[in-house]
């Protein structure tokens, strides 16, 4: 994902392709059919930098793919000490594959999907 995003506190953000890449720091932004996907579906990328940065400034972040969220190697936690909250959410049969990415975020967390794996979840208290 690229480009200027300003939420007021209390704001909400919904990034919704078929699959989304969590990356260490920027994003791609490009999505489309193919685009960065073996398989030809739309594919994205945010940063966690910005992520982070959202949840730090009060604001919800909503994170919604169809099929697959998953993160890149180089994504190990996401940490914030903002109460803004953040949900993962999937289509019927999607997956949150994040079992290398540690949570830990004074506001909360939910997630919705078919399957799904965490690294260490810490929400909703003082970081």
């Amino acid at each position: 994902m690229r480009g200027l995003v300003t939420s007021a506190k209390g704001g909400n953000l919904l990034l919704d392709p078929a699959v989304l890449q969590l990356v260490a720091t920027g994003g791609t932004g490009e999505t489309g059919a193919g685009t960065g996907s073996a398989d030809g579906k739309a594919f994205s990328t945010v940063g966690v930098d910005f992520i982070q940065t959202q949840l730090n400034a009060g604001a919800a972040v909503a994170i919604s793919a169809a099929d697959v969220i998953s993160a890149s190697s180089l994504v190990t936690n996401i940490t914030a000490t903002g109460k803004g909250t953040l949900k993962f959410e999937t289509g019927a049969t999607g997956q949150v594959e994040l079992s290398g990415v540690d949570i830990a975020i004074a506001g909360k967390l939910t997630a919705d999907m078919w399957a799904g794996s965490f690294g260490h979840l810490q929400a909703g208290r003082s970081i």
